[in-house]
Order: structure tokens, then sequence, then C-alpha cells
């Protein structure tokens, strides 16, 4: 009875380990990136889009700093332009509708060698984890079954 219930703790843990290993996720290493000068005409009521924005895991919060190029005055955020950090899409107040402006901002990306590792690993993590989650069940179930009948002695 002993060697039975070392069995099935053996099992619930290597469940429970293999389980987790399934449901981790990768991590991906970030660069910051910087654009400066980015020219665009504000328009009130169609967006405009960030260049970058396709390409960026997070929007830099703080990080935009938007010229008037016909007088070089720096537009306040919030009040003459509006930004939504997730699209990268920018729209005017009425004062700046059609102004020509230049747009720095920052960026975070995953790298070249993150994406490059995780286009092979990512489909593998469920596969893997499935064959070693079903052979080592397979191999307790084969060491159970040919423990000595009666309990037997570790």
């Amino acid at each position: 009875m002993n060697g039975n219930i070392w069995t099935v703790a053996i099992v619930v843990v290597l469940a429970g380990v293999l389980f987790l290993g399934v449901s981790t996720q990768h991590e991906s290493a970030t660069v910051t990136e910087n654009v400066t000068d980015e020219l665009h005409t504000l328009n009130e009521t169609e967006p405009i889009v960030l260049e970058a924005s396709d390409d960026w895991y997070h929007f830099v919060e703080g990080s935009d700093v938007v010229e008037s190029n016909a007088t070089g005055e720096q537009l306040e955020r919030g009040t003459d332009y509006f930004l939504d950090n997730e699209s990268g899409e920018i729209t005017s107040s009425t004062e700046y509708d059609g102004a020509t402006v230049s747009i720095d901002y920052e960026y975070t990306t995953t790298d070249d060698q993150t994406e490059s590792i995780a286009a092979v690993v990512e489909p593998l993590a469920v596969p893997i984890a499935w064959t070693a989650l079903i052979a080592g069940v397979g191999t307790i179930l084969l060491w159970i079954a040919r423990l000595p009948s009666g309990g037997g002695s570790w």
C-alpha cells in the first residue's frame, strides 16, 4: 500500500510539471527603436498612422514629440493632437487640421534573434510537451505493472 501512495504522488507531480510546461509562454527580448522627423499632415477627421506602428510591440509612453513645420512650435498631446498608443493613429484638433508636422517617438519591438528562435520553437512547444507527458505517463504505467503484487518494497 505504501508503494502505491508513492506511485500516485510521483504521477501527480510529473503531470503537474508537464502541464505547467505546456502553459508557459515565451518572453520576447525587446529593443527600443527611435523614429525622428516622420512627416505627416494632420487631419481632424481622418486619422493618420505612424509608419512604425505595424512593427511595434509597445509604444513608449511620453516619447512622442510633434512639431509644426510651419512655426516650429511643439504641439501638446491631448490638446493639439490625439495619439492612440495601440494603433499608432493620430488625429488633430480643429486648430491644427491640415498642418504638416514632424513627429519623433520611440517604440519597443522584438529583436531579430528572438523572432527567429520563436519562429522555430513556438510551433513545437505543445507537441513536445504532450509527447513528454505521454512518455512519462507510459513509463510510470509500465513501472507500476512491473511492481510485485502486494505493494512490494522500494
